[in-house]
């Protein structure tokens, strides 16, 4: 099968696109609208992506290069990671946005979606038998339990990490209140590693949200305390040495809008593959049987500061249970995150879709 993928920003696109080459299928990748356009025809079938990163230079481009291939009936299959109406909060973009998104998403004759985000298929009123739901999936060759020091956090600072983009919605910020309650009580650091990349989407320089732009302000003045190591970011051999160091992974505190509360973070997974004890807000993306507070996952209420550091303090006094947590993360990843499964029912609706 000859395949042509457009716009591979996503890690798991990526991944897919290596994949399909591996296992014997032609396929060529392209950023450029033009080469869309000449090698549409070559492919016996279209991945195109969409992400947060589309808006506002890729998402017109997304939506002629749809429309293209519409026009000259070829078969495509779009995978959107998230949706920037989720972003907007401003109403004449919001309005803009949906007729936008509702053209590009009817469009293709698959529409891959991640499992957490079945909200956008009925949004945009997408009949089941063109949507496929996908699970996101760590790298787990990259992020393989690590080895960690018998030295306990009695003898140095508590650590925390966070990694991956800087996002408003991420809800790092937040994290601030925790970080003072719980140096209170004993010495404490916070490493940061990532993109400092509040959100992609502006049009003529206007932020789509206005609560990001309160947050990028925030997140700018957290970056510069003292007691913050912002790493900026690192390659895959540092930032698992930062792991290892670190005795909580801060993944998710934002539980606000839609967006928050639908995103199962790749960082999250990644953390959990390589064993760390992930803090995170109880939001609906998590709240399935896989993730059990005190288990597998550290759940924390970013309105409570207080109950949340003494949370904290009481897990890392008791190295036992974090040990356990750790374990039943990677476990957890293991055996319901398999990017291979998700690969073959990917590939299975590409060929589908080819021969019909």
């Amino acid at each position: 099968m000859k395949v042509l993928v457009y716009l591979p920003i996503d890690a798991f696109v990526k991944r897919w696109a290596h994949r399909l080459e591996a296992d014997g299928h032609e396929v060529e990748s392209t950023f450029t609208f033009s080469i869309f356009t000449r090698r549409l025809r070559w492919a016996d079938c279209t991945l195109v992506n969409a992400t947060k990163h589309d808006a506002p230079r890729y998402l017109w481009k997304l939506l002629l290069s749809l429309l293209w291939a519409r026009l000259l009936r070829r078969p495509v299959a779009l995978c959107v990671s998230i949706d920037l109406l989720d972003l907007c909060d401003r109403r004449p973009l919001r309005a803009l946005l949906w007729v936008v998104n509702w053209i590009a998403f009817h469009c293709p004759r698959l529409v891959i979606l991640l499992a957490t985000r079945k909200h956008m298929a009925r949004r945009y009123g997408l009949p089941e038998r063109r949507v496929v739901f996908i699970r996101n999936c760590p790298d787990r060759v990259k992020f393989q339990p690590l080895e960690r020091s018998p030295e306990r956090v009695g003898d140095r600072p508590l650590t925390f990490l966070y990694h991956g983009e800087l996002l408003w919605w991420h809800g790092l910020e937040r994290f601030l209140a925790i970080y003072e309650e719980i140096k209170r009580r004993q010495p404490a650091r916070l490493i940061v590693t990532g993109n400092f990349y509040p959100t992609a989407f502006r049009v003529l320089g206007l932020a789509a949200s206005r609560r990001e732009i309160v947050v990028k302000r925030q997140l700018a003045a957290l970056l510069e305390r003292d007691d913050v190591h912002y790493r900026g970011r690192v390659s895959i051999d540092d930032l698992r040495w930062h792991m290892a160091e670190a005795d909580f992974h801060v993944s998710l505190l934002n539980n606000d809008n839609v967006q928050a509360r639908t995103e199962l973070r790749t960082c999250l997974l990644e953390a959990m593959a390589a064993g760390m004890a992930c803090l995170h807000a109880p939001t609906p993306a998590i709240a399935t049987p896989l993730f059990r507070d005190g288990e597998n996952i550290v759940l924390v209420d970013p309105g409570d500061p207080v109950a949340c550091a003494e949370k904290i303090l009481q897990l890392a006094r008791a190295p036992e249970r974090l040990d356990a947590i750790r374990r039943n993360a990677v476990r957890t990843i293991t055996e319901h995150f398999d990017i291979d499964a998700e690969y073959a029912r990917v590939l299975t609706r590409l060929e589908q879709i080819q021969q019909s």
